[in-house]
């Protein structure tokens, strides 16, 4: 039965794309999916775009209150440009296979993307046909960003795990970042541009996106309260999130 699902995997034509460090892609696959949600009013948010460029792999997620993005250079390309949304589902159950192979190759086909691995083991994913939002348009209609903080990641992180706080406040001014929080909570390290604002984030988008970040400093770049933010490595600007503030507790 293997032997036949394997020859009928491998008998659907496929183009190859490019091929990438296994670990690497795989790291860069779990930190989107850390963004996707199980929606089946839209499938769509279940799903890894990915946009294959002659000299860059590009993958992007979103759950509509926030959206990532992760740019990765092949170690080898086809010199093809290519985009599909993969399901999440099937990516999830392929991404512990793939970081224990040196290489992989991606392959696209009629619904499908193969990544076949170094020992020629060949995992293949489906597609959602469904449009991922435009990408490029949600970007460049973020509004220009006014204020600009750096914060320490570990901090912060420690911060949200050692209290059940639903959501997490914060205070950005030229001294520092401080939390607002019912008790009493040590202030951030972390350096403004000179000016105050106050934002709110519930816990559920803030500690994901906290979580899977590169680099321990982190940049918050914020045109308003009410506005999306941008938060990516103060060290590498590769991995970005977009994140949605929410309103503040009501007491």
């Amino acid at each position: 039965m293997a032997a036949r699902l394997t020859q009928s995997l491998q008998s659907k034509s496929s183009a190859s794309l490019c091929a990438l460090p296994g670990p690497i892609f795989a790291a860069a696959v779990d930190q989107l999916l850390a963004t996707t949600t199980d929606d089946p009013s839209f499938p769509v948010l279940n799903g890894v775009r990915f946009c294959v460029e002659p000299d860059a792999l590009t993958l992007a997620a979103t759950d509509r209150y926030r959206f990532t993005s992760r740019t990765l250079v092949p170690s080898r390309s086809a010199g093809t440009t290519w985009a599909g949304t993969v399901s999440g589902d099937t990516l999830r159950n392929t991404v512990s296979v793939i970081r224990r192979s040196p290489t992989v190759t991606l392959a696209a086909g009629d619904g499908f993307l193969r990544v076949v691995l170094e020992d020629g083991t060949v995992c293949q994913c489906t597609l959602i046909e469904e449009p991922f939002p435009d990408t490029s348009d949600f970007l460049e209609s973020l509004p220009s960003a006014v204020h600009r903080c750096m914060v320490d990641r570990r901090q912060l992180l420690r911060t949200m795990e050692q209290r059940p706080l639903k959501k997490l406040g914060l205070r950005l001014t030229s001294s520092g970042i401080q939390v607002l929080a019912p008790d009493d909570v040590p202030d951030l390290e972390g350096t403004g541009d000179g000016s105050e604002i106050i934002l709110w984030f519930e816990l559920t988008t803030l500690h994901p996106a906290v979580t899977n970040a590169l680099g321990n400093d982190l940049i918050l770049d914020i045109s308003a309260p009410d506005q999306p933010v941008v938060l990516r490595s103060a060290d590498d600007g590769d991995f970005t999130t977009v994140l949605m503030p929410c309103q503040a507790p009501v007491h």
